[in-house]
């Protein structure tokens, strides 16, 4: 279902650009093809709005689950306790929830100083991302295909083989743009 929506996307991108060279050099180019699509400074502004939300509500998502596993590390002996601290009065690890925000604020710099370097901080890590979920599909199939997996009642049955060949298919496409 994503992949249909994303290249539909694509489709209405590419008829909304407008002249590509303009896009290319405007300081948004995002608010540069709305404005051409609406020709309205407030369409295109609603529409940018839009998408802003969207980062916001993927950015509260990592926010919380970065934070989870820093706290989860901490508790462990991973990271220093001081990051394991359950604030009494929020009910949560703030410690936890601000050192990986700290950590993405000062990466982020790195934006200021030199595109490139930050692009490819987040190329490489989204890229080890899709990587360890290609070694633990890798392992499941092989596990599938030995016979070493014992049905369970939440099991994909006769279609997790190819899920998963698909999913180790996508994972190394995938891969080749990362990089």
């Amino acid at each position: 279902m994503n992949a249909c929506l994303a290249f539909a996307m694509a489709i209405i991108f590419l008829f909304c650009v407008g002249d590509v060279e303009e896009a290319m050099t405007a300081a948004y180019p995002l608010m540069s093809i709305c404005l051409n699509a609406t020709n309205s400074v407030a369409g295109a502004s609603a529409m940018v709005s839009g998408f802003l939300l969207t980062v916001i509500s993927v950015s509260l998502g990592s926010i919380a689950s970065v934070s989870r596993l820093t706290w989860a590390w901490a508790r462990d002996g991973a990271l220093p306790s001081y990051f394991a601290y359950v604030s009494p009065r929020h009910r949560i690890p703030v410690r936890s929830v601000w050192l990986p925000i700290l950590m993405v604020m000062l990466l982020s710099l790195l934006n200021l100083a030199n595109y490139t370097a930050f692009s490819v901080i987040i190329s490489l890590s989204t890229f080890g991302l899709y990587q360890s979920y290609f070694i633990a599909i890798s392992c499941m199939l092989y596990s599938r295909l030995t016979g070493r997996v014992a049905e369970a009642p939440w099991s994909l049955g006769k279609f997790g083989v190819p899920i998963n060949a698909f999913a180790l298919f996508y994972s190394a496409w995938i891969g080749v743009f990362l990089v």
